[in-house]
């Protein structure tokens, strides 16, 4: 039997309505964010795709270049690192790339899920070590004939230098390549195997870019919200349908059309940022990946955009199915008869009024003059 709802209740259930507004929007992205952003599972594709792998191999090229091999005073014949970060891929198992690029994921994710107690990637280069010492000769020999021919002054000092450190910043002359080659795949060699087995990419980040240890308090509190927040969405919903209970049409179409409303702009938004997806990124990252070494802000950003197209699939088939469950909640309102309140004047005249009586069944009483004078006439037919 419904009632009216009183203002009170009404304004409370505006109010709750206004915070249940924001918090489904929210809800709709904590699935997708948790079973395909943080889950190390959805990113196996990408691991193993060769896209990928050849954005990272000039990436590992510059840190190896800059912040592993040639630090310190390097001898000025191997001053032009421009040449041997370009040299530098084409050696780079693509087996071992795909590791790094997989432990570079998995490591972060594990961070992140709480899963290790500590910021770091360590990443193996037993691999990177072994490649490079086999191919010294041949990056050595490439990269003699990638510099800039010597003058005249240059080519008498390259004749008689006797060490890498006495050769000029050019290429000598065509006898004295080979020797400049051999003394250059020396240096690496001895420079590789001086390195550790494994390597901590997370000094290569800004500190800016890092979470401090506040930081990661507040986001462990953030995420934990997050992850309750569609369960104390749906007791807010649940709380409103209870507050316009009496009123069972007043509380599907209250409900519905937030339903509606709401995941409708979810749907609208999401198609929208699925259209401009890149330029949408771009605005939100572009800035913050600039930062990072060169190269590795390309790669986060190929990685953003492969999980962000699945994200959006999935908010959207979440929208969609709201949608349909506010568009069911707004139909059972539109065509449900409310029912009158008992002791309603409406009904009380419905009750009230007098049946039709068929007029063969009708009985009429007789009175006692009546009575006698048909015994009389039924005596007198006798």
């Amino acid at each position: 039997m419904n009632k009216q709802v009183n203002p009170a209740r009404r304004f409370l259930a505006f109010v709750l309505t206004v915070f249940v507004v924001p918090a489904i929007i929210v809800s709709l992205f904590v699935l997708p964010v948790e079973i395909i952003a943080l889950n190390q599972e959805s990113y196996s594709e990408l691991l193993n795709d060769a896209h990928y792998i050849s954005l990272m191999k000039p990436v590992i090229s510059e840190i190896v270049t800059d912040q592993v091999l040639f630090v310190g005073e390097i001898p000025p014949v191997l001053a032009d690192t421009r040449a041997f970060k370009t040299l530098l891929p084409a050696y780079l198992p693509e087996e071992w790339v795909s590791s790094v690029l997989a432990e570079l994921v998995g490591n972060t994710l594990n961070y992140f899920n709480f899963q290790t107690p500590y910021a770091a990637i360590e990443l193996s280069i037993d691999t990177f070590k072994d490649s490079l010492t086999k191919s010294s000769n041949a990056i050595a020999g490439e990269y003699v004939i990638s510099l800039e021919s010597c003058q005249v002054s240059d080519l008498a000092m390259a004749e008689t230098a006797q060490t890498l450190a006495d050769y000029p910043a050019c290429k000598p002359g065509a006898n004295d390549r080979a020797a400049l080659a051999s003394l250059i795949a020396v240096y690496l060699e001895d420079r590789v195997n001086r390195l550790p087995n494994t390597l901590n990419l997370v000094g290569l980040v800004p500190s800016g870019m890092l979470l401090g240890e506040r930081s990661f308090y507040w986001y462990s509190i953030a995420r934990w919200l997050f992850r309750l927040l569609p369960f104390i969405t749906l007791l807010l919903l649940l709380f409103i349908a209870l507050l316009l209970k009496p009123s069972k049409k007043l509380m599907r179409a209250w409900i519905g059309w937030t339903l509606l409303i709401v995941s409708g702009f979810v749907l609208v938004a999401s198609v929208v940022i699925l259209i401009g997806r890149d330029q949408f990124i771009g605005l939100l990252f572009n800035r913050s990946f600039a930062l990072l070494i060169a190269g590795f802000g390309n790669v986060l950003l190929a990685i953003v955009r492969f999980i962000s197209n699945r994200i959006v699939v999935w908010v959207i088939a979440q929208a969609a199915a709201v949608f349909l469950f506010g568009l069911i909640l707004m139909l059972a309102a539109k065509y449900s008869r409310e029912k009158l309140p008992s002791g309603s004047d409406e009904q009380q005249e419905v009750e009230q009024e007098p049946v039709e009586e068929n007029p063969e069944k009708t009985i009429v009483p007789q009175t006692m003059e009546e009575i006698e004078q048909e015994e009389q006439e039924n005596g007198t037919s006798d």
